[in-house]
């Protein structure tokens, strides 16, 4: 969260431009949420994005979009990329 939160600006001006981005929960590791570096306020400001919460959510809503992608990429920490990639 603490990450997130120091490069906002920077996540906001990388992903702006991005067409069809879902957004997973933050990866907490070690840290407490903090709303200020949290993915949903990043969806938030981030105009066409779709937030997906939590992995078995995600699961589900890629899951009914992934026949319309040729490509599907996956960024995260933890195993976000494992359990998205089983339900694919």
């Amino acid at each position: 969260f603490s990450r997130t939160a120091n490069l906002y600006k920077d996540f906001l001006s990388a992903l702006s431009s991005v067409g069809n981005l879902f957004i997973f929960d933050t990866y907490g590791a070690r840290e407490k949420y903090n709303y200020l570096g949290s993915a949903k306020r990043l969806s938030e400001d981030l105009k066409g994005c779709v937030y997906c919460g939590d992995v078995k959510n995600a699961k589900a809503i890629l899951n009914s979009v992934s026949a319309r992608f040729e490509c599907i990429a996956i960024l995260g920490a933890g195993n976000l990329y494992d359990e998205v990639e089983r339900s694919l």
